[in-house]
Formats: structure tokens, C-alpha cells, sequence
């Protein structure tokens, strides 16, 4: 037996052997607040009894060997998915901190049961009303043990295209370098006039944040769109108002102080690097070599992936604190 198991904490102890119940006749008798009090140990109970049951457990197959184990198990008429789930409901009280073990009693076994996989920082953050993998404690405590399960399997469904997306975005980032390395190569094989790196850079880069910036700004206008036709405005006038007025200013000020920072930077250009080259056509520029361009464009797709990852990463934690709210309601 294991150390950590030989020596079981005392607040974990005496939650399994210090629950007591009174005479059922006794209890029925009582005011109903009391009623409830002594139904909510009951549920301590069957935790405890899982508890008890784990511990006992714990251990024995390391000792015993699969063959003896499972024979013991059969023997005394244990199932073996229980003794499992019991045996990594112990694993889960003993990695639980103890200042958090009170709130774990809330949470019936079979919610815990979901929560054996989870880190110790993830059960920390849970704990302290942090939401994890789109559920809060709170949540959690409320539910229906079924609607817990459907919400740790869209955050897991989620997670997990958010994780495609990234190994997306990682490939093509890994081609760009690629496609860099191979396009430096011919240009320093090629006699005739290249541009020093740090031109190539201002020309690519400043082509594509500028294409980033328009994407950004035309997400602006998107949003301007939904707030005309938003549906969820309270029905009452003045809050309806009151609503409304609060997005609007909120969009018009961010779009101000684009055009704010626009405009100052527009002015700093004409004074700093001068006015003999504002060029007054895109003619004017010197045109972009076929490398040039490429890189531009595979930059750019990078970039718009990143950008959908992090658009997704948000939606997907504004529907969970709606579901949220409404379960709440």
C-alpha cells in the first residue's frame, strides 16, 4: 500500500466514519426544515459509502494480481465498473484540497465520476467557482446529472475543433517558413536587384495587416448589422432604449479611436518620413515580385486562420454563459 494511501487525510476520515443517522421514525416526525437537513446527509451517505468503498479497495490489485483481484471482486458480489469508479472517487478526495472537500460533498458521485480526469489546477479553478470545460460549480451543484454530462461533452467537442483549428493554423505556418527559406533561396541564387530585408518586411507585412485591418473593420459593420436586428431587446421601451444606446456608443467610440489612430498616423508619415512619398496612385508603388506576392498571400491566410480560432474560441465561451444563464433561470 502506498504512502499517500496508508495515511488518509483526517478531514476526509472522519467524513466517512462520522456521519450519523438518526431513527428514521424520528426524523418523519420532525419539521420539515429538518426533514431536509437529515434527506441531505443521506446523500453525504451514499458519497461517504462510495468513499469507504474505494478505500477499501484501493491498492488490493497492485497486491493481489488482475487474476485474485477480480476474484475477490466476484466472490463478494462487487461489481467491478463500481469498484473502479469508487477507487478513482478516493484518487479524486485525496488530490482534492482540503479547503475545497466540503464542496465536493455537494456533488453526488456520479457528477464526481465525471471529474476523475480532470488536473489538479482544473479542480482548484472548479472549486473556486471558476468555470471548467463550460461548467461552474454552481452549475454543477443545480443541474440534472444528465444535462452535466451534455455540457462536459460540447466543451470536449468544442476543445477539440478548436485544437484541429490550431494544428491547422501550425501546418500552414510551417509551409510559410518553408515557402520563406525556398523564396530567399532563389532570390540570392538570381542576379539583378533584390530588396534589403528589412524593405521586404515594411512591404509584405504592412500589405497584410492592411488586408487584416479591413477584415477587422468590415467585423465592425457586422456588428453595427446584428445590433439593428437584434432580437433579444428587453420589450419595455426605456430599457429597450437604455440597451441599445449601450452597444451603439460603445461600437462608435471603438470606431472613433480607429479613425483616431488613423488619422494620427497618416499626419506623423507626411512629417516623419515626408510627403515626397505619399505616392497619389497604387501605380506609383513599385510592384511586388512573384515571391513577394506569395508570401503575402500565404501570410495573410495564416493570419485569417488565427483569427477564426480566436472568433471560435469566443462564440464558443459566449454560448456556454448562456447556457449557463438560462439554466440558472
Amino acid at each position: 500500500m502506498s504512502k499517500d494511501i496508508a495515511n488518509i487525510p483526517t478531514h476526509i476520515a472522519n467524513f466517512i466514519s462520522g456521519l450519523k443517522l438518526k431513527p428514521i421514525s424520528d426524523v418523519m416526525a420532525s419539521a420539515p426544515k429538518e426533514r431536509f437537513k437529515h434527506a441531505a446527509i443521506g446523500d453525504q451517505l451514499e458519497l461517504a459509502g462510495v468513499l469507504y468503498k474505494g478505500f477499501s479497495l484501493l491498492d488490493l490489485k497492485d497486491g493481489l494480481g488482475h487474476g485474485k483481484y477480480m476474484s475477490g471482486l466476484v466472490s463478494n458480489n462487487i461489481e467491478p465498473t463500481g469498484a473502479w469508479r469508487a477507487q478513482s472517487l478516493a484518487k479524486l478526495s485525496l488530490r482534492t484540497h482540503s479547503s475545497n472537500f466540503a464542496a465536493l460533498q455537494n456533488l453526488p458521485p456520479t457528477k464526481l465520476a465525471m471529474m476523475v480526469k480532470w488536473d489538479d489546477k482544473e479542480l482548484n479553478e472548479f472549486f473556486s467557482g471558476k468555470e471548467v470545460r463550460g461548467i461552474t460549480y454552481d452549475d454543477a451543484v443545480v443541474i440534472p446529472t444528465r444535462e452535466m454530462e451534455q455540457r462536459l461533452k460540447q466543451a470536449q467537442r468544442s476543445n477539440n475543433e478548436l485544437e484541429q483549428e490550431l494544428d491547422k493554423v501550425n501546418q500552414e505556418n510551417s509551409k510559410l517558413h518553408e515557402q520563406i527559406k525556398l523564396s530567399r533561396k532563389k532570390q540570392n541564387s538570381l542576379e539583378g536587384f533584390n530588396y534589403p530585408l528589412s524593405v521586404e518586411r515594411v512591404r509584405i507585412e504592412s500589405s497584410v495587416l492592411s488586408a487584416q485591418a479591413v477584415q477587422f473593420i468590415d467585423d465592425m459593420e457586422q456588428l453595427a448589422v446584428e445590433l439593428t436586428q437584434a432580437s433579444d431587446l428587453s420589450k419595455d421601451k426605456k430599457k429597450q432604449e437604455a440597451e441599445f444606446s449601450a452597444g451603439a456608443s460603445s461600437l462608435y467610440l471603438n470606431l472613433k479611436a480607429i479613425q483616431s489612430k488613423s488619422a494620427y498616423l497618416m499626419k506623423w508619415f507626411a512629417e516623419t518620413i515626408g510627403e515626397d512619398y505619399l505616392p497619389d496612385n497604387p501605380e506609383d508603388v513599385p510592384s511586388m515580385t512573384l515571391e513577394e506576392a506569395e508570401k503575402v498571400h500565404s501570410l495573410h491566410k495564416l493570419l485569417l486562420a488565427e483569427a477564426r480560432l480566436e472568433s471560435k474560441s469566443r462564440d464558443s465561451q459566449r454560448k456556454t454563459k448562456r447556457k449557463n444563464k438560462k439554466a440558472m433561470k
